[in-house]
């Protein structure tokens, strides 16, 4: 279905999943854009979806969240839930690039918010790069790495203030949706 998605790509698995599941969509008719970079109001609105797109309980979200924007009741929902908090001036940033780290924290305040356990987690002082989690994002990040969500990359590498792509969140989603949730 989509142009710029090889039928041999290393996502297809997790892409195909989370289609049929109605939690990723194409950025056009024919286009699924996999490098493209996730926004922190993509991550909202995936799992909102994946949550069955409950009505948010309140009006007041984030006032960098314009009302009645694609992420605009994920992200109040979100919020509501404990899964997004936001930045400290009271900013979500929803355009804003989601970063491993980012990621790996929201999934795990999504899992907690479900009732799952989230208190088993990886050292991730085996790689090369483990200094640079930042305290806020040590126990989700070590967290996504025992559940096998997000892994080290092919350089050995955990990259946590790398970010997220389209494709590499498909297989985390699928991972996450298949291990972690059970679904």
């Amino acid at each position: 279905k989509f142009t710029d998605v090889p039928a041999d790509a290393w996502y297809h698995d997790g892409l195909h999943y989370c289609l049929e599941h109605g939690l990723l969509t194409g950025t056009g008719e024919s286009t699924f854009s996999p490098s493209r970079e996730m926004t922190r109001g993509m991550v909202v609105t995936v799992l909102w979806r994946l949550a069955g797109s409950p009505a948010p309980k309140t009006a007041d979200g984030f006032a960098d969240v314009p009302a009645g924007s694609y992420c605009d009741a994920a992200t109040r929902w979100a919020a509501e839930n404990g899964i997004v908090l936001g930045f400290a001036d009271g900013s979500f940033r929803p355009e804003q690039s989601v970063s491993r780290a980012q990621l790996a924290a929201i999934l795990c305040r999504y899992a907690k918010s479900a009732g799952i356990d989230v208190t088993n987690t990886a050292d991730l002082s085996a790689f090369p790069d483990a200094a640079l989690v930042g305290t806020w994002a040590q126990d989700a990040l070590g967290w996504a790495n025992a559940c096998g969500l997000i892994l080290g990359r092919a350089d050995g590498r955990l990259d946590p203030t790398g970010y997220a792509s389209r494709d590499q969140m498909a297989v985390i989603l699928y991972r996450f949706c298949k291990t972690v949730l059970g679904k």
